[in-house]
């Protein structure tokens, strides 16, 4: 079977493209899928990046709320707790006024109500007098100034405190540091205090900030743990994971409990010889991921892997939120299915190859029989027929491989005679064109001498009236030499001629003379040159002639063409340049390129320039003719040289000029 060609060449061809879509598979499509699961995983590791950061932020989000909302109820507690305090005064103060109570005697029940009460976080309610001595303090003695004490800033506490409550008949909150009751550290503390004028007395409490930064810390705490929990159930590829870390480098959350609080800014990533930290910090800067060695968690402590990180910070708990994933994992699912293709694509390869094997064999080997049978008949043997039956297009092509045979028989049968007729037919049509050719050419020879003579012609009508020119002014100027011989005579036989007269006759028969001689001597160089031309046209002899002088007698027999126009003729040739050629060709060649140019170059232009150079170019002659005319149309370039194409077809063309 592999002697076939056909064979061999459509097993070729199944085999070249099955290798070739293996191939493509291997080179292009793996590839490609590989890098599709890449950047799947790697988008996978960024969303969970983006989940755990939004994740944080509204846990970050809630206990800021969480935080206003402490303080307001703080201070709104506090509020309270002095308005209540105001109120029992203003009772006390309402007693005296209805005299159930003296002034002092109700000063001294309300303060030392005052001074045991409570509230909160063992929260207290002070009073003062408006110079700064305190009339009721858990802790301070009564009646003690205190108008300069300050916080640990050095801001005057009391003063404030007094001027807030001066400022307004609702009061407000002063800010200070204030030591707790059993304590000896200052911290922040937020008073509201408000003025009891009647007996100028002001009225306050605080509120510790430091039990509003519990709570939220206490909150802080509860959050991580929740986001921690979260975290611990996110999985990035096979074995990555996300993880947090502050701006010290001190891990918050990472599935590696051993890590959770400890400062890992000065662990050195291996590939670089840089922090870690410094790494991650970085990509949370560019948003590149970060590449360095490190170790799995539950698997191994060796720093041996290689991993690529994300980043990004979030400013409100100065974390650094991280999602991790190794690569090696990245490209585990990638070779994986890669490698199940390849084997795929390499069973498919066998399979369509035994297959192409086994289908072409049964279709080639009848179309071998009938190619034998072929090349029988190709060798003169008639007698070959094809046994071939079959419901398929090979038994309608073996049915047809009869038929053909025999009407071959039938068509050789007859060949001869039919080519012997038609090489008869063709004999005399070849008999009949030569007679044509002949014709042809000899009726192209009388049109070329045709368009010669009538060159010639409009040559002779052209020099014929210049000529008119100067034997006119010829005959004129002899007119006027008679007539003044004669006026000469007269006076001469009168005896009246003088010697002005004299001088006067002969200075007019000086000019005359010099006229008729100058236009004689013109009409004679027309004619000398007409001539000659005229004689190189009608006849091909070879002569040697000089150039520059030949040219300028055929462009004074030409000057009438141009004479009333504004057209110019401009020659360069070297004045010793001598030919041996014919000079009639040279003149008839002028004559059609400057006739071409009037016509058609400058048809509708009032001004043109025609240019003839001639040059040696070693044993050459090089002549260049140029116009600054309108040129040739593109279409009409191709045909210019070709007999009988003429663009002035019924107006005076014959297409023979450039030919």
């Amino acid at each position: 079977m592999f002697s076939s060609k056909l064979f061999r060449k459509i097993f070729a061809g199944i085999v070249s493209i099955s290798v070739l879509y293996f191939l493509v598979v291997y080179l292009v499509a793996i590839p490609l899928m590989k890098r599709t699961v890449y950047e799947q995983e790697e988008r996978a590791a960024k969303t969970v990046l983006n989940n755990v950061y939004e994740l944080v932020r509204v846990y970050y989000f809630g206990i800021k709320a969480y935080e206003d909302y402490a303080l307001s109820s703080h201070k709104r507690d506090v509020k309270n707790a002095v308005m209540i305090a105001l109120s029992h005064i203003k009772n006390y103060y309402n007693d005296v006024k209805e005299g159930k109570l003296s002034e002092e005697e109700a000063k001294r029940r309300v303060l030392k109500d005052i001074k045991a009460w409570r509230f909160g976080n063992n929260n207290y309610v002070f009073v003062m007098d408006d110079r700064g001595r305190l009339k009721a303090h858990p802790w301070i003695p009564y009646n003690k100034d205190v108008w300069n004490l300050k916080d640990i800033h050095g801001k005057y506490i009391i003063r404030n405190i007094i001027k807030t409550a001066k400022s307004s008949p609702q009061g407000g909150f002063t800010s200070y540091w204030w030591r707790k009751i059993g304590s000896d550290k200052p911290v922040e503390k937020l008073s509201y205090s408000v003025m009891f004028p009647q007996w100028h007395w002001v009225v306050g409490s605080g509120v510790y900030i430091d039990d509003v930064s519990r709570e939220v810390e206490r909150r802080k705490r509860e959050a991580i743990e929740e986001i921690a929990r979260v975290m611990r159930n996110i999985k990035i590829g096979r074995s990555g994971y996300p993880f947090i870390f502050d701006s010290k480098g001190r891990i918050v959350i990472h599935p590696d409990k051993r890590l959770i609080g400890r400062d890992v800014s000065k662990i050195k990533d291996r590939l670089t010889g840089r922090s870690v930290i410094e790494e991650l910090k970085e990509a949370a800067r560019t948003g590149r991921a970060a590449t360095y060695i490190w170790y799995k968690p539950n698997e191994s402590d060796r720093f041996s892997f290689k991993k690529l990180a994300w980043a990004k910070y979030f400013d409100g708990f100065d974390w650094y939120i991280c999602t991790s994933v190794y690569e090696d994992d990245l490209l585990a699912g990638a070779n994986l299915l890669s490698n199940r293709i390849k084997l795929i694509t390499l069973v498919a390869l066998i399979i369509v190859v035994i297959f192409s094997y086994v289908f072409f064999n049964r279709l080639i080997t009848p179309i071998r029989k009938l190619s034998n049978l072929a090349l029988r008949v190709k060798d003169g043997d008639l007698s070959a027929r094809s046994d071939i039956k079959r419901g398929d297009e090979i038994g309608v092509l073996s049915d047809v491989f009869n038929s053909m045979v025999e009407e071959l028989t039938d068509h050789i049968n007859n060949l001869d005679r039919k080519v012997k007729e038609r090489t008869e037919e063709l004999e005399e049509k070849n008999r009949e064109l030569q007679d044509t050719i002949v014709k042809l050419k000899e009726t192209q020879k009388q049109l070329v001498e045709s368009e010669k003579m009538a060159a010639l012609g409009s040559l002779v009508a052209g020099v014929a009236h210049e000529i008119n020119t100067p034997l006119g002014i010829g005959v004129t100027a002899s007119s006027h030499i008679d007539e003044l011989s004669k006026e000469f005579l007269k006076k001469y036989k009168e005896g009246k001629l003088t010697r002005s007269d004299f001088e006067k006759f002969m200075n007019s028969l000086r000019q005359s003379v010099d006229v008729i001689l100058t236009n004689l001597n013109r009409a004679a160089e027309l004619i000398r040159s007409f001539k000659q031309i005229a004689v190189d046209q009608s006849a091909d002899d070879r002569r040697r002639f000089n150039v520059k002088e030949y040219v300028n007698e055929v462009l004074m027999s030409l000057k009438p063409k141009w004479k009333k126009t504004k057209h110019k003729v401009v020659l360069d040739c070297p004045d010793d340049l001598e030919i041996t050629s014919y000079p009639g060709a040279f003149s008839q060649i002028i004559t059609n390129l400057i006739v071409n140019s009037l016509t058609h170059a400058f048809e509708g232009k009032d001004e043109g320039t025609m240019i003839l150079k001639f040059f040696r170019d070693g044993n050459s002659l090089v002549f260049e003719y140029s116009d600054n005319g309108k040129g040739i149309p593109e279409e009409v370039l191709p045909r210019i040289f070709d007999p009988f194409f003429t663009t002035r077809r019924g107006r005076g063309g014959s297409g023979l000029g450039l030919h």
